[in-house]
């Protein structure tokens, strides 16, 4: 896995634009295929924008379909802020105050380069070439700053949990058991995971679980609705590390991703903060911290659990 978690998570760690999606949809693919299995683009469109979903398997026919966002998120301006898998509502205020924040830098710069280009018509021309040449290449950082910056390291969101999910297609037996879906547009929002929905493409008799951040955190919590508590136990008795079950009553479950598939549930590692918990890094260039013997602790109770089922 060491091996996947370097190329997936340095070499493509990197999956923001859409050149960036592009390269690692492809090596994913080729990653699958090089194993014998079948891997599908699951193209969704609308009049704004369209996204790119890969299958790998067949989830119309597997008993376990493990899902995780393979888009990579954009750099955070906001000082010491924390993800919060289980509080939806904090993660949009987050990205909402980001946005606000890129909106008003830009505009104090863009008003600030207005009034230096206006002051400089005054200059002598050797002076204002330099003047000119400057305020252009400050006026395409601003660009780019207005649509973000790709985070660097994005190995909690989600590359360990890409990893582990393509170290699991060199077990041949899983082949009849076992798809994989990498959901584009599925880190900031769920738009993606709703797509997938939509499509309805998973096996009503599946049991679907969500890979979400897995790099780092003392706490390894699964989250699913209380009537789905059995087969989550399953998986539990099958990792050694402890993990804290955290169940939803239906109305309250709607709130999130796992909720939208056959028997959902999410895994994700974290910290505890007073009652909640957080991710701490994500967005960052700190972003880079991996405990391997719990992924790979993780990897094989998965293998274990999808082996094991009839």
């Amino acid at each position: 896995m060491r091996d996947l978690l370097f190329h997936f998570g340095i070499t493509l760690g990197k999956r923001y634009t859409k050149k960036q999606k592009a390269w690692f949809l492809e090596e994913a693919a080729q990653e699958a295929q090089n194993q014998g299995w079948k891997a599908e683009l699951l193209t969704h469109k609308t009049k704004l924008s369209q996204s790119h979903h890969l299958s790998i398997g067949n989830p119309k026919t597997a008993q376990w379909v493990l899902m995780a966002a393979y888009d990579t998120p954009s750099k955070l301006l906001l000082p010491k802020t924390l993800y919060t898998p289980f509080r939806s509502d904090k993660n949009l205020k987050i990205d909402s105050q980001n946005l606000i924040l890129q909106v008003l830098l830009s505009f104090i710069s863009f008003t600030g380069l207005y009034f230096v280009l206006k002051s400089s018509a005054t200059y002598e021309l050797n002076i204002q070439i330099p003047i000119w040449i400057t305020s252009f290449i400050l006026m395409l950082i601003l660009f780019k700053m207005m649509s973000g910056f790709a985070n660097k390291f994005n190995h909690n969101r989600n590359s360990a949990s890409i990893a582990l999910m393509l170290d699991l297609l060199k077990e041949a037996s899983l082949k009849q058991k076992m798809a994989l879906i990498f959901v584009d547009k599925g880190i900031v929002g769920i738009e993606g995971f709703k797509e997938l929905r939509d499509m309805n493409i998973i096996s009503l008799e599946a049991k679907t679980i969500l890979l979400d951040c897995l790099a780092s955190g003392e706490i390894l919590s699964l989250a699913c609705e209380e009537k789905n508590k059995d087969g989550a136990q399953i998986l539990i008795q099958k990792i050694s590390t402890k993990i804290y079950m955290k169940t939803y009553a239906y109305e309250s479950s709607l709130n999130y991703a796992f909720s939208m598939f056959p028997s959902g549930m999410t895994l994700v590692a974290g910290d505890r903060v007073g009652n909640e918990l957080v991710v701490r890094n994500t967005r960052t260039k700190k972003d880079y911290q991996v405990n391997l013997d719990r992924l790979q602790d993780i990897r094989n109770g998965l293998f274990n659990t999808i082996r094991g089922s009839k």
